[in-house]
C-alpha cells in the first residue's frame, strides 16, 4: 500500500548540562539556552556550541515528512579561563517528547564525515564505531534512546571537538501514529582535567582511560 506523507510539526527541544570533575569531586550546572550554552563551575567552563539554529529554547520545524532530515550541529569547546586541559564525554538522549511509548529508533542521530564538502552522513551507532573513531570520537555506549561518546584528545583552552552531531533523521517507516509529535534531543557534557585524568575518570565516570603509547590520545575507555 502506498505510504501517505505525514505533515509533522517537529520541535527539537534542546537541553544542555555540563559537569566538570576534579580528582575526587564532580559539579553540575544547567542552562535553558539552547543555541550557545555557557557552562561555568568554580572557574572551570566548557561550551556547547550550536551553529545551525538560533539561540532559543527550541527550533520549530513545520511540514516534515517521513525520511526528512533536520540539520542540527553540535560541538564542544573548552572555555576554561585558568588554562586547564580537559577530556570530554558527551551524552545525547533522543525521545518523542509527547509520548514515551513511541519508538525512539525512528529518530536517527547523524554525523557528517565528509572530506569533500558534500555531506556524507553516518549514524551514531555501533556499526559505525570505526568511522566515528577516525573523527576523534570513541562510541562507548548506544541503545534505543541514548548515545555516549568520549573525545580522544584533551582540549586546550579555546580548542573544540569538531561536530559530535550534524543532523537528525526521521525514519521513513513512521506512520500516522507519529503525526504531530515532537522530537526532543537532550545533551549532557562532562569533563575531567587532563592533569588528574587517571584518578578522575574512575572516580567521576567509573571507567579507566587507555592511552596510545607515548601519547595523550585516548584509545579506549574500560570499566
Amino acid at each position: 500500500m502506498k505510504k501517505k506523507a505525514i505533515l509533522m510539526g517537529l520541535a527539537l527541544a534542546l537541553a544542555a548540562t555540563a559537569a566538570i570533575g576534579t580528582t575526587l569531586a564532580g559539579y553540575n550546572t544547567e542552562t535553558d539556552r539552547a543555541g550557545v550554552a555557557d557552562i561555568s563551575v568554580r572557574n572551570l567552563s566548557i561550551q556547547i556550541l550550536d551553529e545551525s539554529v538560533p539561540t532559543s529554547d527550541s527550533a520549530q520545524i513545520d511540514f516534515r515528512v517521513p525520511g526528512d532530515m533536520v540539520e542540527l550541529e553540535r560541538q564542544v569547546i573548552n572555555n576554561e579561563a585558568n588554562g586547564y586541559e580537559l577530556y570530554t564525554r558527551v551524552t545525547i538522549n533522543k525521545s518523542w517528547a509527547k509520548r514515551s511509548d513511541l519508538d525512539s529508533n525512528m529518530i536517527h542521530l547523524l554525523l557528517d564525515v565528509s572530506e569533500t564538502g558534500e555531506p556524507d552522513y553516518i549514524e551514531l551507532a555501533q556499526e559505525n564505531a570505526d568511522a566515528l573513531l577516525a573523527r576523534g570520537w570513541i562510541l562507548w555506549y548506544q541503545d534505543d534512546e541514548q548515545v555516549i561518546l568520549f573525545y580522544q584528545d584533551p582540549l586546550a583552552v579555546g580548542e573544540s571537538t569538531g561536530a559530535v552531531l550534524s543532523a537528525v533523521l526521521i525514519d521513513e517507516e513512521i506512520d500516522n501514529e507519529y503525526a504531530d509529535q515532537n522530537i526532543e534531543i537532550a545533551f549532557r557534557t562532562d569533563a575531567v582535567q587532563k592533569v588528574a585524568v587517571n584518578a578522575a575518570m574512575p572516580s567521576e565516570w567509573g571507567v579507566y582511560p587507555v592511552f596510545e603509547e607515548g601519547s595523550d590520545k585516548l584509545l579506549a575507555v574500560e570499566e
